[in-house]
């Protein structure tokens, strides 16, 4: 294999490790399904073995919460319409 193959490959694995690790606020999972944070909050996380979040403490009442972006892609996933 040539060197820049090998680098473009290095690259692609390193983003992915990158991604993997991020965590998503409401706006982040609500760009990411195209629907707005008020369908979110309202319609989406309220279903049944949608991913629990981690709960930041903060000074304010009920901390922010984050989710696993992982987390969130994966149980995306599973709603795949099967022919």
């Amino acid at each position: 294999m040539s060197d820049k193959l090998l680098k473009g490959i290095l690259d692609e694995l390193q983003k992915l490790n990158r991604t993997s690790q991020d965590v998503w606020d409401m706006s982040d999972i609500a760009s990411y399904m195209k629907f707005d944070e008020d369908h979110i909050r309202r319609r989406v996380i309220t279903i049944p073995g949608f991913p629990f979040p981690a709960q930041l403490p903060t000074s304010e009442k009920g901390g922010h919460k984050r989710w696993f972006a992982t987390e969130i892609k994966e149980w995306f996933k599973r709603w795949k319409i099967k022919k």
